[in-house]
């Protein structure tokens, strides 16, 4: 049993909140609203390191805010 199917088994946490959340530190952590190169590869750090997690979920995160994106630059 994969940790996604355990965790979906006892409820703890859904992929589609899970991915919420992820949406939510990577926005939070956007390099473009870094104020100096101390506060960049801090907010570079956290955006790997939500990548990272989602990665081990077997949740590719990259691909969902590219389509995200996409999707916004649509309307």
């Amino acid at each position: 049993m994969t940790l996604n199917q355990f965790m979906r088994k006892i409820g703890y946490i859904s992929e589609k909140n899970l991915v919420t959340v992820a949406f939510e530190a990577y926005d939070k952590n956007c390099t473009e609203k870094a104020t100096d190169e101390k506060d960049f590869y801090f907010r570079s750090g956290n955006a790997n390191a939500v990548g990272y997690i989602c990665g081990r979920l077997g949740i590719d995160i990259t691909k969902l805010i590219k389509q995200r994106n996409r999707r916004a630059s649509d309307d």
